[in-house]
């Protein structure tokens, strides 16, 4: 009986090394950005100090809007995202699918809630956002706790008018942003 017992955690124990290994080569095979690589983050998006950043990914892609009626006026609303995010190599290992919802190709994805927004003081672009995810799947993303999408250009509304004509009218935004993931310390 007690054997079984050293065997089973034996067994446990290779299991924890293999799934290490596993997460480590998804890491290393995407080539992303290493923690200390990335730029700083505004003071604003202080996280507990429990948490550090894993990688960075500078992302490339469109803000989808869609003209439609809001209070008996017309403005362009957010539908949707569509942005590749690249690592190290400039290659697509990942993307953001939604507002707070990222998948990987090697199937792993994450969601999370939207937990603070900061408007740039240039102007340029949109928010920088702290996300805090409440959902991952096993593989590349297994261990993020929280997201950070900061330095972006471009990505705002059309600035052509929004009214009765163009109702239903979608249009995609070009934009570029840097993602920042991070982990809580267990």
């Amino acid at each position: 009986m007690r054997s079984n017992v050293i065997e089973g955690r034996a067994a446990l124990l290779g299991l924890a090394l293999l799934a290490g290994l596993l997460i480590s080569s998804l890491l290393y095979s995407y080539n992303v950005a290493r923690a200390d690589d990335i730029n700083p983050l505004a003071v604003e998006f202080s996280l507990p100090s429990s948490h550090h950043a894993v990688f960075g990914a500078p992302a490339t892609g469109v803000q989808i809007y869609r003209c439609e009626a809001v209070n008996g006026s017309y403005a362009w609303q957010l539908r949707g995202i569509d942005a590749r995010l690249l690592d190290s190599d400039g290659r697509s290992f990942a993307r953001q699918t939604d507002v707070a919802e990222w998948v990987a190709d090697d199937g792993s994805s994450i969601n999370g809630q939207l937990s603070k927004s900061i408007d740039p003081a240039r102007g340029s672009g949109l928010p920088d956002q702290l996300y805090a995810i409440d959902r991952t799947t096993a593989g590349v993303f297994v261990s993020v706790t929280d997201i950070v999408r900061d330095h972006v250009s471009g990505g705002l509304p059309p600035a052509k008018a929004c009214d009765a004509s163009a109702a239903a009218t979608t249009v995609r935004v070009p934009f570029k942003a840097d993602y920042v993931f991070f982990e809580a310390a267990s």
